[in-house]
């Protein structure tokens, strides 16, 4: 397992209040964020292979999880977890080839959440509050040939944004459905292309 933390020492946006306090719903406030110095955040990975394929270490099943913290007065996202399996080189035939399952959460902090129930007092009782964001995804490494992959990968995520854009974006307070994302990504290594 590892730890670690970080810190930066600019300047961060406060995610309800403008320079005054005054909720940035309001329509009396200057609509410009107050401002934050510094933001640090806190997080932890762990990973661990479950079974290996005879004697080679690339070849195995294993599992991770990473956590983090940062704080909610100056982030939308004040927590976050994900977690998943990778299988790699389970068949004798394909021993480069690798599969993945993941899930992840991201937590849309109280002071961001905060804001939009000003929205929905102040503007109107259909803006939707933003809450969390979630994710399922499966992708799978085909190796074509020596140093050239093919990945084809499937995420489905449940409340894009929180469930809504945010109240300061292009489109405030749009209601967003969940959503299915299929991506192609294919890597061919420099040494490939030279034969």
């Amino acid at each position: 397992m590892k730890l670690g933390a970080w810190r930066h020492f600019r300047m961060f946006s406060d995610q309800r209040f403008d320079w005054m306090g005054v909720s940035l719903a309001d329509p009396a406030s200057s609509g410009m964020p107050g401002l934050m110095r510094g933001d640090f955040g806190v997080y932890s990975v762990f990973e661990q292979k479950l079974y290996r394929v005879g004697a080679d270490d690339d070849r195995a099943i294993g599992v991770f999880a990473r956590a983090s913290y940062r704080p909610p007065d100056r982030n939308v996202i004040d927590y976050y977890a994900d977690t998943g399996l990778e299988f790699v080189g389970l068949s004798d035939g394909r021993p480069k080839d690798k599969f993945g399952l993941a899930m992840a959460y991201a937590h849309v902090s109280p002071r961001a959440r905060a804001l939009d129930f000003d929205f929905r007092r102040l503007l109107t009782p259909e803006w939707p509050p933003r809450s969390f964001e979630g994710l399922v995804t499966a992708v799978y490494q085909y190796e074509l040939r020596a140093g050239w992959t093919l990945q084809p990968n499937f995420q489905f995520i449940v409340r894009p944004g929180g469930g809504a854009t945010g109240p300061l974006s292009a489109f405030p307070g749009k209601a967003l459905k969940n959503a299915e994302v299929f991506g192609l990504r294919t890597v061919l290594s420099a040494s490939v292309a030279r034969h």
